[in-house]
């Protein structure tokens, strides 16, 4: 099991795009964050960019698809990635195998 984390430069399409993975399986839920603030340094100089943030959970097996799909969706590549649960309780851990696609 893995949360899922995308990173997108607008919100535009974040909503549907959270729909859309939810409705094909390959998430069990999603969550989006807007206005995320990242720092980075650049050289001496710290520089805020702001994302929208779409976190989701889904099967570890499951990551490649979900790349391509948001590839896909948004004709671009995004920065997207995987962070493991490494632990949950089973009623979580059962709600995920129960609504995301069998791998």
């Amino acid at each position: 099991m893995v949360n899922v984390i995308i990173y997108l430069s607008q919100n535009e399409f974040a909503e549907e795009l959270a729909k859309d993975l939810v409705g094909s399986g390959l998430a069990a839920g999603a969550s989006i964050d807007i206005d995320n603030s990242h720092f980075v340094k650049q050289g001496v100089v710290v520089v805020k960019t702001v994302h929208t943030v779409i976190t989701l959970q889904s099967k570890a097996l499951l990551f490649s698809d979900i790349v391509e799909f948001v590839e896909s969706f948004l004709g671009e590549e995004v920065p997207i990635y995987s962070v493991p649960i490494a632990q949950t309780d089973e009623r979580f851990h059962q709600l995920i195998r129960e609504r995301t696609i069998n791998t």
